[in-house]
């Protein structure tokens, strides 16, 4: 979705609020910017997508500051640890197919996000664009 659209499509979902929580997974700095262009005041951006290093983001202090936001980071996996995953799915000495108990399209991704929180039923949920 280009970026226009993600914001238009937030601002009509939110009645111009903007999204309570924002995850940006990319890992690019234009869509770490992004991400703190569409949170509400008081919202919460959590930067997952690791950026190369040395790299450097632009922010808004008075958004950040007077928009109370909670801006998080959180690191998943070094490039070491995707290298020995890879190895040991390739290997075949890890099956992940059994771990993806369920495939559902993008649209169901709200009912699927409680589903998860709620019933914990499903172990990994593949979520299909």
């Amino acid at each position: 979705m280009r970026e226009e659209e993600l914001s238009d499509v937030i601002e009509a979902e939110t009645d111009g609020l903007g999204a309570d929580v924002v995850i940006e997974a990319v890992g690019l700095p234009e869509t770490w910017e992004e991400a703190l262009k569409l949170v509400r005041r008081g919202g919460t951006v959590l930067e997952f997508g690791g950026c190369p290093p040395g790299t450097s983001i632009s922010v808004s202090t008075e958004k950040l500051h007077y928009g109370e936001l909670k801006l998080l980071g959180a690191f998943h996996a070094t490039p070491r640890d995707f290298e020995v995953a890879l190895s040991m799915i390739a290997s075949g000495s890890i099956r992940v197919k059994p771990l993806i108990t369920s495939r559902r399209p993008l649209g169901e991704l709200p009912d699927v996000l409680e589903s998860l929180m709620k019933e914990k039923k499903d172990l990994k949920v593949a979520i299909i664009p």
